[in-house]
C-alpha cells in the first residue's frame, strides 16, 4: 500500500487531560496496525487515524532525554506540572490547556513527515491564520517564531507524527520550567539526547480573530483530505475517548507502563551535590539508573570547627547517607529523606547538630534540582 488513498481513517478526540492516557491512547491505535506476532502474512490494517487532546500541564520529555537537563525539575512539582516520557525521539514540550496536541498514525508504508505537518499547516491557513510554513524539521513557523513540536515513531509496520500546536499557551511558564537548574545542567553528567532550543510563539498573537474550537474539525478535513478517505458510510470515523476503558484493558496498562518510563526510561547518568556553608563542608555523587540510585561513589561530610580547627569528618554519617541513598529513587523528596534519616541512625556528634547538618544539606538539594 504506497497509494495515497486508503479505505478508513479515524478522527479521534480524548477528553481526558491525563498525559499518560493520551501517550497511552496514541500507542493504542499505533498497534493496531501492527501485524499478529508470528503471522508476517497477515495484512497491515488499511487504515490511519488522527488522535487529538488537550493535557493538563505537564513537561514530555523525549524517550532519549534526562528531564534534570530539559527543565527545573523542583519548579515543575511545586507547581503541579506532571512529568512524563514519550516512547517516540525528540525534545520536550511543555503541554497546558492552551496546548492542542495530535497525532497521525498511519501504516509504515505512508509514513511521510512532509505530508503530515501539510495537514496541521492547511488546517490553520484554513482558519486564517497567515504565513504559516513549514520548517526544515517538520515543524511550523510564523515569521521568526515557532508555533509547532514535531516528534516520530516508527515500527516495523506502523508510524506515527505526533505533535503540538501552541494555540493559547502560558508562554511564561513554560519559559521558566523549560529552564533547568545552572547547577543540574553543570553536575550531571551522562549520554542524553538535548533539546534544539527555538523562540517561540502562540498562533494567538498572529492571528487575534482565531477560534480555537474550530481547530478540530479543520484538521480533520485536511486529514481525510489529504490521505484520500473517501466520504461513504462506514470510511470515517469519529471517536470520542471519555475514559481508558473505552479502548480496553491493554489501554490501561499501557498508561501504567508509561507512568513508570517516566523515570525509569532516564538515561544512566551521575549527578554531584556539594555545600558549604558555616557549619559544614558536603559533597555527593550518586549514579542513577532508571530513576534509582545505584551506587555513590563520592560521600565526604565534615563538620567544621573542632580541635585545631581541622574538623570532624562525620564517618558514621556518611556511612548511614549512602546506605539510605543506594535503592532510592532519584526524586527530591527520596533524597532529602534519605539524609534526614541517616542523621537517626549516626553516632558522630550530637542529635540536634546532626539535624542541623542533615537540615542544610538537605536545603541544598533542594536548590539544586
Amino acid at each position: 500500500m504506497t497509494g495515497k488513498n486508503v479505505l478508513r481513517g479515524a478522527v479521534v478526540q480524548s477528553l481526558l487531560r491525563c498525559p499518560f492516557a493520551n501517550l497511552s491512547i496514541e500507542e493504542h491505535y499505533l498497534r493496531r496496525l501492527e501485524r499478529r506476532k508470528g503471522v508476517r502474512d497477515t495484512p497491515v490494517r488499511d487504515e490511519v487515524a488522527l488522535v487529538h487532546y488537550y493535557n493538563d500541564p505537564c513537561i514530555v520529555v523525549g524517550r532519549y532525554q534526562n528531564q534534570y537537563l530539559e527543565c527545573n525539575v523542583t519548579r515543575a512539582t511545586e507547581q503541579g506540572v506532571t512529568i512524563a516520557r514519550r516512547r517516540s525521539g525528540g525534545g520536550t514540550v511543555y503541554h497546558d490547556s492552551g496546548c492542542f496536541c495530535f497525532s497521525i498514525v498511519t501504516p509504515r508504508a505512508l509514513y511521510d513527515p512532509k505530508r503530515s505537518v501539510q495537514v496541521v499547516r492547511t488546517a490553520l491557513l484554513n482558519l486564517g491564520v497567515p504565513d504559516v510554513r513549514a520548517g526544515s524539521r517538520h515543524d511550523l513557523w510564523i515569521g521568526d517564531d515557532k508555533i509547532t513540536g514535531s516528534a516520530f515513531r516508527l515500527t516495523n509496520d506502523s508510524s506515527f507524527h505526533h505533535g503540538t500546536i501552541l494555540l493559547t499557551t502560558q508562554l511564561d511558564k513554560l519559559n521558566g520550567i523549560l529552564r533547568p537548574h545552572p547547577k543540574s545542567v553543570e553536575f550531571t553528567k551522562g549520554r542524553s539526547v538535548p533539546s534544539v532550543r527555538s523562540p517561540v510563539t502562540n498562533v494567538i498573537s498572529r492571528a487575534p480573530g482565531f477560534r480555537a474550537e474550530l481547530l478540530p474539525a479543520a484538521l480533520s478535513e485536511a486529514f481525510f483530505e489529504e490521505y484520500g478517505v473517501p466520504a461513504g458510510p462506514g470510511a470515517r470515523q469519529h471517536v470520542r475517548i471519555e475514559s481508558v476503558s473505552d479502548l480496553g484493558s491493554d489501554v490501561a496498562d499501557m498508561v501504567e507502563e508509561h507512568k513508570a518510563l517516566a523515570a525509569g526510561g532516564t538515561p544512566a547518568f551521575t549527578r554531584r551535590f556539594a555545600a558549604s556553608t558555616d557549619l559544614l563542608e558536603f559533597a555527593m555523587t550518586v549514579a542513577v539508573e532508571r530513576g534509582v540510585v545505584g551506587g555513590v561513589p563520592e560521600l565526604f561530610c565534615r563538620l567544621k570547627g573542632g580541635a585545631g580547627g581541622a574538623g570532624v569528618r562525620l564517618a558514621d554519617y556518611e556511612e548511614a547517607i549512602g546506605e539510605k541513598m543506594r535503592g532510592s529513587s532519584f526524586s527530591l523528596d527520596d533524597l532529602r529523606n534519605a539524609v534526614l534519616l541517616a542523621a537517626l541512625s549516626s553516632a558522630d556528634v550530637d542529635s540536634d547538630t546532626l539535624q542541623r547538618v542533615s537540615r542544610a544539606i538537605a536545603d541544598d538539594l533542594s536548590g539544586s534540582m
